[in-house]
């Protein structure tokens, strides 16, 4: 069976690496919403958004 070497970053690195990555994510949810003029939920239920 095929292995493949792994590289991990040290942990004194992963807390502003995961940071970062938790606010990019927070970030781009919050544009979505915010930019949505209408959703399609369950069953496709047709939603405007809110102040639209």
């Amino acid at each position: 069976m095929p292995t493949t070497t792994v590289q991990m970053v040290n942990n004194d690195h992963i807390s502003a690496l995961f940071c970062a990555a938790a606010d990019a994510v927070e970030e781009a949810i919050l544009n979505a919403l915010l930019e949505a003029l209408a959703a399609v939920g369950w069953k496709a239920d047709p939603r405007a958004a809110q102040g639209a």
